[in-house]
């Protein structure tokens, strides 16, 4: 398992928990957000979605103990 492979489980494992809502970003994207991947406002929706939803936030919060892989921000 690669370490993106390892963040999509992170991220289906926090919507697994807790009941995410029509506004939440698929873990693809949350993984996107997390590489800095996507364009400047679709980041910043997505950072403003984290800090208003705890399931997302909780995913982050998973996401962020994990390392990048390497050559990878």
């Amino acid at each position: 398992m690669d370490e993106d492979d390892r963040l999509r489980f992170l991220f289906a494992k926090a919507f697994e928990t807790s009941v995410p809502t029509d506004d939440c970003p698929s873990p693809e994207e949350l993984l996107d957000a997390y590489h800095r991947q996507l364009p400047t406002e679709r980041a910043a929706e997505v950072v403003d979605h984290i800090a208003t939803c705890a399931v997302c936030a909780e995913a982050w919060r998973l996401a962020r103990q994990t390392p990048p892989p390497t050559g990878r921000r």
